[in-house]
């Protein structure tokens, strides 16, 4: 006796002789057959369940006319397949790394947002002539082609120096001058 781990794709009886045929999806052993009830109702259950199934047959080979042999696999025993006791049944798939990117009229609309933030957070630093809503259209606008447009660095390419980066005057975190037509933080009614 042999045995073959496989799925059982079909059963069939023929009425007439009362010969069943089981058919699997193995690429040794494509049909099986037998006259007894018995493996053939097991594997017809592990057909319906769509469960592996380890199929113990005997193979029995005829000499055929004109040379060759004639093989046929008689089914002794289906049962369902074991993946070490503890199968519950749940496929665990894992999935690919996500590529999805953002569609680039959502990507512009959430640069823009945030360079309006940008623009408004800028207004107390700003000379009064310069805090009207038109300049502040500008800086947003400016911020958000700035985070649209700027590739991705690599992880070993250095920061990136910009070229209309102004040459002096107060960086990112300096601490602003405040003159005394400015307001001070503890003048602000918030």
């Amino acid at each position: 006796m042999a045995t073959v781990e496989a799925h059982i794709t079909r059963v069939q009886k023929d009425e007439a002789t009362g010969w069943y045929s089981i058919e699997t999806d193995s690429a040794e052993v494509k049909k099986l057959t037998t006259q007894k009830d018995e493996p053939a109702k097991a594997a017809a259950a592990l057909r319906r369940d769509g469960a592996l199934a380890v199929i113990t047959y005997t193979l029995r080979e005829k000499p055929r006319e004109g040379g060759g042999t004639f093989k046929n696999y008689y089914i002794d025993k289906a049962v369902a397949a074991q993946n070490g006791g503890s199968d519950d049944g749940i496929e665990t798939v894992r999935s690919a790394p996500q590529t999805r990117t953002t569609d680039p009229k959502d990507a512009w609309r959430m640069c823009l947002n945030k360079g309006g933030e940008l623009a408004v957070s800028t207004m107390p630093l700003m000379d009064v002539n310069e805090r009207d809503f038109d300049t502040q259209k500008r800086i947003a606008f400016a911020w958000a082609r700035f985070f649209f447009f700027t590739p991705v660095p690599s992880a070993d390419q250095p920061a990136p120096a910009f070229a209309d980066q102004p040459a002096g005057g107060p960086g990112a975190y300096d601490e602003p001058e405040w003159g005394p037509s400015q307001q001070q933080d503890d003048d602000i009614p918030f």
